[in-house]
């Protein structure tokens, strides 16, 4: 199963999603970025996150919960220093 996809219809073809991937997985192709070693994807969602035409989709999971998760981690953090003080 992919974890990424690219909704080739919706994208522009910037490339910005391809210069962002930590583990440059993201290339361009014929019609656009496409995942040369999908299984690689370690869904940081940095792709998700920049890409102006919000094209890119991390298995299933919209940017806006992506930004939800990393808040909740940041809470959970701030939380646990909190009790250790």
């Amino acid at each position: 199963m992919e974890l990424i996809k690219v909704q080739q219809s919706l994208c522009v073809k910037c490339g910005i999603c391809i210069e962002i991937c930590p583990p440059k997985i993201l290339s361009m192709g014929e019609n656009g970025p496409m995942a040369s070693n999908p299984q690689e994807c370690i869904a940081c969602g940095h792709c998700v996150a920049v890409c102006p035409q919000s094209a890119i989709d991390i298995g299933g999971v919209s940017l806006y919960t992506l930004i939800l998760i990393e808040i909740m981690e940041l809470m959970e953090s701030c939380m646990m220093r909190q009790t250790s003080l």
